[in-house]
């Protein structure tokens, strides 16, 4: 799979660009989890459909890894184009444009003209960051997902129970020594 995208979280010079990238959606390609109808009932041996959280690795996603990266540009945006292109009614460079609708109660609705808004007052300054991002994707069935996460619960039980009895063994082997 290949995903091309880009963000604009590089104010923090301590974590922008790739190391941003590497903490939020590689680590969550990782170790992340999503809700699916995965939810089963052992003593009947059946799917219930019930939403339980199941690991992104369970899906079958592996293998991430940066492709291509470029040098942060910078980017001037205004912060209420997204609204507006959805019909919404923020004020800013779309009013300036004649583009939006004003709210109930404002200039249109006493009668008077809006007042003039110079549409680069609306712009702010981003630096932003390009990348191209690939990874392995070999999707699983919920069964081989359940046994997965079967193996998975087993291992810890398992894990668990060595733990506990460790320090029965060594209280054992301490006091077989202080005789």
């Amino acid at each position: 799979m290949q995903l091309t995208g880009y963000h604009y979280h590089n104010a923090d010079m301590s974590n922008q660009t790739l190391r941003f990238l590497k903490e939020t959606l590689f680590k969550n390609l990782e170790e992340g989890t999503v809700k699916l109808p995965d939810g089963y009932d052992p003593e009947n041996k059946k799917l219930t459909g019930e939403l339980v959280d199941v690991p992104i690795k369970d899906l079958g996603i592996s293998r991430i890894w940066l492709v291509q990266d470029k040098k942060l540009t910078d980017e001037m945006i205004d912060p209420d184009a997204q609204l507006l292109a959805e019909g919404g009614t923020g004020a800013g460079f779309g009013q300036a444009l004649g583009l939006e609708t004003t709210p109930a109660g404002g200039a249109a609705a006493t009668g008077e003209a809006p007042a003039p808004v110079d549409p680069m007052a609306r712009l702010i300054k981003l630096k932003r960051y390009d990348f191209v991002v690939q990874f392995c994707w070999q999707p699983k069935t919920r069964t081989q997902r359940r046994a997965v996460a079967e193996a998975r619960a087993e291992t810890e039980r398992a894990a668990e129970e060595a733990a506990a009895a460790a320090p029965e063994e060594v209280a054992a082997t301490d006091g077989g020594a202080v005789q």
